[in-house]
């Protein structure tokens, strides 16, 4: 029996969660790739790096795989992670999780820092980009052949069955209050504030829509949290508005199944792929959200998966008339979200992305750049 290839992670892992960590997680944590022999370098705490460095530099191990910072300064630190691995010449497989890298490298670096990458990325074995439009952020670094797409995937224990999924799409007429779900980091890019203000005009319609708005995430700052409960109060939007917290598990898998909206109206320069998207797209969800990085790859502008807006002109009283016109037009809810099912039943599988993972290392093994 030949011995099992060792590949060496060098990723974010949790906490805090969030969408780079929650990937690599499922990743690093799948039977489907016993035949590796995984370890992991955990690049959250940055304290630790000189230690993750040494680490790399006594290792012997076959693969290394790297997932991309997109700030200058963790820029730095993957360079040094890419010349220790290109001095050791051993294969590098690039992760990129979102959709700024390339921004990044041909428009804010400066002249050694660009040229170091521009480099070292030519002596990579391969790029992993979310989705084909993605692609553009290693063009010039790259070639085609060398770039790889695999989207992300919905963790198989928030996918509910098939007939819990039908009761859900059965009740909805029937449901006098409707639900509507944010659920990401509150970063005022991702947009939460624009979904408050429509709770806000929720209380404020003379002719309500009935809609509840539920709020679940990290506040990676007190000056986002205090600016997220203090428009809550300032309006009295404690019966329309509650906040979960962070979920995970069970509560998690509950928030999506009792949600009939799910909204995100992102323009993070960093935003890659939402996988809380396609969270909300498997349980069965009417997606509201903006044409902004690989988003557009994911729903349809034609209004098959739900209703995508102009990250730079989201206006929040022509989404809340969207909401109400579907609360009272059932037929167009339902078809809608059974189509965004079937896409992400059809696609977006925690096992077809740990297959699509796992021909991409096997590919870095064995093919000559």
């Amino acid at each position: 029996m030949s011995e099992k290839k060792k590949i060496t992670f060098i990723a974010q892992f949790p906490p805090p969660i969030h969408g780079l960590s929650k990937a690599v997680t499922i990743l690093y944590n799948s039977p489907q790739l016993q035949c590796f022999a995984l370890r992991a370098i955990n690049t959250t705490n940055n304290q630790k790096i000189l230690r993750s460095f040494l680490r790399v530099l006594r290792s012997k191990d076959d693969l290394y795989y790297l997932s991309l910072s997109q700030s200058a300064l963790g820029n730095l630190r993957d360079l040094i992670f890419m010349l220790l691995i290109h001095f050791k010449r051993k294969p590098l497989l690039l992760h990129l999780h979102g959709g700024r890298f390339g921004k990044l490298v041909t428009q804010e670096m400066g002249g050694i820092q660009r040229r170091l990458n521009v480099w070292l990325i030519s002596q990579a074995q391969g790029a992993i980009v979310l989705s084909p439009s993605l692609q553009k952020n290693f063009q010039g670094l790259l070639p085609a052949s060398r770039i790889f797409e695999v989207p992300n995937c919905v963790d198989q224990q928030l996918v509910p069955d098939q007939k819990t999924l039908q009761e859900k799409i059965a009740a909805y007429g029937q449901k006098k209050i409707k639900q509507v779900l944010y659920l990401s980091n509150f970063n005022p890019e991702k947009g939460y504030l624009k979904v408050l203000e429509l709770a806000r005009l929720e209380k404020e319609a003379p002719v309500k829509h009935h809609l509840h708005f539920n709020f679940a995430g990290t506040f990676f700052s007190k000056k986002e949290q205090r600016k997220f409960f203090d428009y809550l109060h300032k309006y009295q939007l404690q019966d329309y508005v509650s906040y979960h917290g962070v979920v995970t598990g069970q509560a998690k898998k509950d928030l999506l199944l009792q949600a009939d909206f799910f909204i995100l109206l992102t323009k993070y320069p960093k935003e890659g792929q939402p996988i809380s998207l396609l969270e909300a797209m498997a349980n069965a969800c009417y997606v509201i959200t903006t044409n902004h990085a690989g988003i557009p790859d994911l729903i349809s502008e034609t209004g098959k998966n739900g209703l995508v807006v102009d990250k730079n002109q989201i206006d929040p009283e022509f989404i809340f008339n969207k909401l109400g016109l579907l609360v009272k037009n059932a037929p167009e809810w339902r078809q809608v979200v059974l189509n965004n099912r079937r896409i992400a039943a059809a696609n977006y599988t925690e096992s077809q992305y740990l297959e699509r993972m796992k021909a991409c290392f096997l590919q870095s093994l064995n093919s000559e750049k």
